[in-house]
């Protein structure tokens, strides 16, 4: 794996993942992370430190762009050209963003941008896995967690938490039966339908029935998209949970600073 100052002209056999990262460490520690998923697809990682180190090199079946920034905003100067060189340079390959920050702002940030995914780095690592994958695949991924108001999948499966969900609202329901979310729970463990099946006590072609029905539901076109779906609503759910306790939290504040005033201009 190339480093820091090293060339990357050589022509790769395997599908390529480029990490860009400026602080070597960390570029380790990422690079480290990915090893495993990586040798698991037969694909090369190539790390360097700038577009710089890059803008003389040849590389080859470049399967995804990791573009990490840190704590720096997507909007901030050396992202933007980072960003805009990229995709000069690299046309069709998807890029993703992993950031420290996970701000609505941010999320929509590289959106605008033209990032195909945004990864904050408080993301749990076997998420972090499958959204690298479905993002190779042709999909995208936004951490629901990070938006205050979005649509989730399909008019089934949609989670808006709005203030007034937040107080009043109930939270939102999957739409899928019981059995239906045990499936999915082991679905985004990654385990077999054999493996389900006999955790649950059903037959393979249960354990298939339900997982089409789970795709369905969730507007998923695979069991990758599928796992993916149900982390993205796990990770939902407790958004709209802590959305619901600030605001009634806030409301009560807000009450108690009345009620305060109230008793000032009495007395």
């Amino acid at each position: 794996m190339p480093g820091k100052g090293e060339r990357v002209d050589r022509v790769n056999k395997n599908p390529v993942v480029l990490v860009i990262d400026s602080l070597e460490l960390r570029r380790a520690s990422v690079v480290s992370f990915l090893a495993p998923w990586a040798d698991q697809c037969n694909m090369t990682i190539i790390q360097i430190d700038s577009y710089e180190s890059l803008a003389q090199s040849n590389v080859s079946l470049l399967k995804m762009i990791l573009l990490v920034i840190g704590a720096q905003g997507v909007e901030e100067p050396e992202p933007q050209d980072l960003i805009v060189a990229l995709h000069g340079k690299f046309t069709s390959a998807p890029l993703v963003l992993v950031s420290e920050r996970e701000e609505s702002a941010e999320v929509v940030a590289a959106f605008k941008a033209g990032a195909r995914g945004f990864i904050p780095m408080s993301l749990t690592p076997s998420v972090a896995i499958q959204a690298f994958a479905f993002i190779m695949g042709g999909g995208s991924f936004f951490p629901p967690s990070a938006l205050i108001q979005r649509t989730h999948v399909e008019s089934s499966l949609r989670v808006v938490t709005t203030r007034e969900t937040a107080i009043t609202g109930d939270i939102p329901k999957s739409g899928l039966t019981t059995r239906q979310e045990e499936v999915l729970e082991r679905l985004r463990e990654g385990e077999s339908n054999k493996l389900i099946g006999r955790q649950l006590k059903l037959r393979e072609s249960t354990v298939k029935m339900h997982i089409r029905q789970i795709m369905r539901k969730l507007g998923a076109t695979n069991r990758t998209q599928a796992a993916l779906c149900g982390a993205q609503l796990n990770l939902s759910m407790k958004t709209i949970k802590m959305t619901r306790l600030l605001a009634r939290e806030e409301v009560k504040q807000k009450q108690i600073a009345r009620f305060e005033k109230k008793e000032t201009s009495l007395g």
